[in-house]
């Protein structure tokens, strides 16, 4: 049962990486789009793989679990295969929840257009405070800061506010590198 559980989580993260990297105008959901997906991303054939920051070292498991108020136990970073330069990392709930938080980066050297995905996206609103910009919805926040999108998705957990999504991206952006 444990094995299968992981394996559901490991697939919802998976999921959660690839799609929650931009908004999508026209959804209705605030959520991530394949329209919008690869707008603004670095795509010079993966050589900003290796200087992409790793994911895993923005939030620290007592991190994630003090926001969010459950135990997280298990993180695991999926090998880079995005040859945009993307990388992810992902938390996981120790209960039957299954819940889990992502971490993605992604090289985004427009900031304009990162400004205009948050102008046509739905259910977002402006985060004020958090690195360059940021916007967040119901389960996401996205931020901009010096050439790096940072995205956290949330899944598997009801949040009544972004006050944790917040936190967590202030935390993150705080240990980006210089």
């Amino acid at each position: 049962m444990i094995k299968n559980r992981l394996a559901a989580a490991i697939a919802t993260a998976t999921a959660l990486a690839l799609l929650g990297t931009a908004c999508s105008a026209g959804t209705g959901s605030g959520t991530p789009g394949p329209d919008v997906a690869t707008e603004g991303i670095a795509t010079d054939g993966g050589t900003r793989q290796s200087a992409t920051p790793d994911p895993c070292s923005l939030l620290t498991l007592d991190e994630v679990s003090t926001v969010l108020g459950r135990p997280f136990t298990l993180r695991m970073e999926p090998p880079v295969v995005d040859p945009s330069g993307r990388r992810s990392c992902s938390f996981f709930t120790s209960t039957d929840s299954a819940g889990l938080v992502s971490v993605i980066v992604s090289p985004f050297e427009d900031r304009a257009r990162f400004e205009r995905l948050e102008a046509v996206s739905h259910n977002v609103t402006h985060i004020a405070g958090v690195g360059e910009t940021a916007y967040a919805g119901p389960q996401n926040i996205w931020v901009y800061q010096a050439g790096w999108m940072i995205t956290i998705a949330v899944g598997a957990l009801e949040l009544t506010s972004t006050d944790p999504l917040a936190t967590l991206a202030k935390s993150a952006v705080g240990r980006m590198p210089a």
